[in-house]
């Protein structure tokens, strides 16, 4: 059966958090996304993050916290 997700640009808010880790990493394993955006306001983790999923060329992380939706808009439309 084929992913809903092939080649498509995913955004996961939450990236650092248990959760959005589990679904990063599923994503990249299982649905063969075209392009992986996580974003979180924890600057340490993110860091770690990075690091964890740095073979992974088609993924990208941003600090940037959801309640600020002027960010957000501008992360979503310069991709």
């Amino acid at each position: 059966m084929e992913s809903f997700f092939k080649d498509k640009r995913v955004l996961v808010t939450g990236a650092c958090g248990t959760v959005g880790r589990e679904l990063i990493r599923q994503l990249l394993a299982n649905h063969n996304v075209g392009e992986l955006i996580g974003i979180d306001n924890n600057e340490s983790e993110l860091f770690f993050l990075e690091h964890e999923f740095a073979k992974s060329a088609n993924v990208s992380f941003f600090l940037a916290d959801v309640r600020d939706r002027d960010k957000i808009s501008r992360k979503m439309n310069h991709m």
